[in-house]
């Protein structure tokens, strides 16, 4: 890439990212109500075997397609790309990272840390897959590889479904 095409670049990057918002949550509160707490029987199930057999699906077939696809905003994130030290681009993405962890933080495993519970990330999980609205569009335009595979989406999906089924079975 010559040097003017690469500063256009540079430049469009930094004013979409600039311009965007966090729209991963849109309009979410982080907060857990009192039911989230309290009332909701898949809290009280979170050291028995249906939340270890998720967890373990979720370990073996999932969390490598979120480390790959997922884990630089809502996980432990690998090494920051260059342009993270342009100016005003590094506030910008700690604090979309920031943001996104407390929205769902699938790193240490299921379930996710996060202002959801189990059933609620799962359902969250789901419809974001069909809608494709993760990543958002500014992130795959400077990450091109980030947007799921069919196949990358069917275990997700598949996963989504028999694990909604097993909540739903263990309640």
């Amino acid at each position: 890439m010559n040097k003017p095409c690469l500063k256009l670049l540079i430049f469009a990057t930094i004013a979409v990212l600039l311009k965007c918002e966090a729209w991963a949550h849109q309009g979410e509160s982080h907060e857990k109500s009192y039911e989230q707490l309290n009332g909701k029987n898949e809290l009280k199930l979170e050291n028995t075997k249906v939340l270890k057999e998720i967890e373990s699906d979720y370990l073996e077939r999932v969390m490598p397609i979120f480390k790959a696809k997922c884990f630089d905003c809502h996980g432990k994130g690998l090494e920051k790309p260059w342009y993270y030290k342009l100016p005003l681009i590094q506030e910008k993405m700690d604090t979309d990272i920031y943001e996104s962890k407390k929205h769902v933080d699938m790193s240490e495993g299921f379930p996710f840390d996060g202002h959801g519970t189990p059933s609620e990330d799962l359902k969250s999980i789901g419809k974001t897959v069909d809608e494709e609205s993760m990543p958002p569009w500014d992130y795959r335009m400077i990450n091109w590889d980030s947007k799921l595979t069919f196949k990358e989406k069917a275990i997700i999906k598949n996963w989504v479904i028999k694990s909604l089924d097993k909540l739903k079975k263990g309640d």
